[in-house]
């Protein structure tokens, strides 16, 4: 870790880390978009996800087109843009899902619980590859493992906190089959 903290950067890195860290913000929305969008599919409402990507693409686009041309913004218009566009979108689909799915539509289920979930599971493939790396050195495999072992602590710790449970399981492609390995694994009760 040090010898990579000690490494002088190039202009493309000195460039592209900025613009990164801002695109960054927007991983969250990201996913919860996925997420709302998942949802109200499953509810069978599938065009309102594409009313809300329309109307969170204008956004991009308006965005991009207005920050861009600022010369104190640049460049750094299209993370911008990219960011308010998942917010955009995950907003109206979350209004979606309180009036078509009103069971679902707590936002602590919805959002937090996968926020922690996803959290946890990182620290604990991050700790296990940092780990891993100072015993054995960088490999490609433990990449693999680590990538691996934060999948799997994801579900464990998803199903233990009350993000998805047992519906939510039966939703997915062979999810009956899922649902009856967790259950034998002791990992869901219901």
């Amino acid at each position: 870790v040090a010898e990579i903290l000690s490494l002088k950067c190039s202009p493309a890195i000195n460039t592209a880390a900025p613009l990164l860290s801002v695109l960054g913000l927007s991983v969250f929305f990201s996913c919860m978009m996925t997420v709302t969008n998942a949802v109200l599919q499953a509810y069978g409402k599938e065009r309102l996800p594409l009313v809300s990507m329309l109307v969170g693409s204008m956004v991009k686009i308006v965005l991009s087109y207005a920050l861009i041309g600022i010369p104190q913004i640049n460049v750094y218009g299209a993370s911008i843009s990219t960011f308010a566009c998942a917010l955009v979108v995950s907003a109206i689909n979350y209004s979606y899902i309180k009036k078509c799915a009103p069971d679902v539509a707590s936002p602590f289920k919805l959002f937090f619980c996968s926020l922690v979930a996803s959290a946890l599971a990182v620290a604990v493939g991050g700790a296990i590859y940092f780990l891993a790396i100072a015993r054995v050195g960088v490999s490609p495999w433990l990449t693999l493992l680590a990538v691996v072992i934060t999948a799997m602590a994801f579900v464990v710790i998803a199903i233990k906190i009350g993000a998805f449970g047992k519906d939510d399981i039966l939703l997915l492609p062979g999810g009956e089959k899922i649902y009856v390995t967790l259950k034998k694994a002791n990992l869901i009760q219901k």
